[in-house]
């Protein structure tokens, strides 16, 4: 072990990484950071094209990272049925866009 276990929550706050978020990224209604939503909805953005045109493995694994996101997110998001790939390309599905309409104005 690394270091002292904090039960404490007011520890772990002050721990970097610690698990919460700081007081200013107010949780949404379903305990999502504000700024981990902000994250997934710029990334979703990115996928928001027509199938024909969508993103190879490597501008889909960019649209994670320069978003703040592990490109192996990819796996959870296809499984989710929120992007979907067909050959090398990678886009959005009709539920990821009822995905992004909802969150893309909170």
């Amino acid at each position: 072990m690394s270091g002292p276990e904090l039960t404490d929550l007011s520890q772990r706050r002050r721990r970097p990484g610690g698990g919460l978020p700081p007081p200013t990224n107010a949780p949404d209604a379903h305990g999502v950071p504000s700024d981990l939503m902000a994250r997934w909805v710029a990334a979703m953005r990115r996928f928001d094209v027509p199938p024909g045109q969508g993103l190879t493995r490597q501008e889909a694994s960019a649209a994670f990272r320069e978003n703040g996101l592990d490109p192996r997110s990819s796996g959870s998001w296809a499984r989710h049925g929120w992007i979907t790939r067909e050959g090398d390309r990678r886009y959005i599905t009709a539920k990821g866009k009822e995905w992004l309409a909802e969150h893309d104005a909170v």
